[in-house]
């Protein structure tokens, strides 16, 4: 038995992923394959964790069909298809991960959850000012990405009631200043925004201090090599426990998701976890 469920609205994808956690939908071990972008398989993950009952016996599949497909569990819905004759021919298999989070907690208590990266500051600025352009209708095709991009060399955090602050617990160290791009990655030697190599090597936090308008479109170009990471104004940290502190409004994104936080919403409590959820990738069996 299966049933097919389309999303109709911002959200609704969380909305049905709790339905399934909580068993509304079907109840037993069951297989959720998500079809969509990167925000359609984020909804549906962070509805599953939040209803927190039969998550363990959910195995979540996820299917590259949106404008931006980093978080996807195999690279095509072509193949998916060859996985599967496969497994019939030549005893391939879908092989189970417990699927990581980075875990964000607002003051308030409020939780968020990123499935690949998690960001603050420039790049998050992007994702609202892309989506707002695209849903006006006034730019044709593609033409809004470019529009937001040259919005984003003008950004800058407000920095005057102080730096940003990051703590990194379980390591010991600190990163502090006029942070204006901060990416947390589940893990390391991930991409995002269509293969952006924002983490190319095995850390998985990116800073990028304030700099000039030059200097960024330079640096643009750099985050698509992965070079980024030897820029002076980068520094690259690895890190499953952080907190962080800022004073002003600051431009937050999750796997595309994005919203604006406030002031109140800091001290920010950051967690890389692994869930009871698996998903599946495609592999040869052992």
């Amino acid at each position: 038995r299966h049933n097919v469920y389309l999303t109709e609205y911002a959200g609704h994808g969380i909305e049905l992923g709790r339905q399934i956690g909580l068993g509304k939908i079907t109840s037993g071990k069951h297989l959720v394959i998500t079809c969509g972008g990167d925000g359609t398989h984020e909804e549906v993950l962070s509805g599953l964790i939040k209803a927190d009952q039969n998550a363990e016996s959910i195995r979540i599949l996820r299917i590259p069909m949106g404008s931006g497909n980093d978080a996807a569990d195999v690279a095509s819905l072509q193949e998916l298809v060859n996985s599967s004759s496969e497994q019939q021919e030549e005893s391939h298999k879908f092989i189970s991960h417990p699927v990581k989070t980075v875990e964000v907690t607002l003051s308030g208590g409020e939780k968020l959850y990123a499935f690949n990266i998690a960001s603050f500051g420039l790049d998050a600025m992007v994702v609202v000012w892309s989506n707002r352009l695209k849903n006006s209708r006034v730019f044709p095709g593609d033409s809004y990405k470019l529009v937001a991009n040259i919005v984003s060399l003008f950004y800058r955090p407000d920095f005057s009631a102080g730096p940003l602050r990051l703590n990194m617990n379980d390591i010991g160290q600190k990163c502090e200043g006029d942070v204006v791009l901060l990416a947390i990655g589940v893990d390391g030697h991930l991409s995002y925004g269509q293969g952006k190599n924002v983490l190319p090597g095995p850390e998985n936090i990116c800073a990028l201090f304030d700099m000039s308008i030059i200097n960024r479109i330079k640096l643009k170009k750099l985050f698509y090599r992965g070079e980024h990471v030897f820029h002076p104004k980068a520094s690259m940290y690895s890190s499953r426990s952080l907190d962080l502190f800022f004073s002003a409004p600051l431009y937050f994104q999750a796997d595309g998701e994005q919203r604006l936080l406030k002031p109140d919403d800091f001290p920010i409590k950051i967690e890389i976890k692994s869930t009871v959820i698996e998903n599946l990738t495609s592999g040869k069996a052992l």
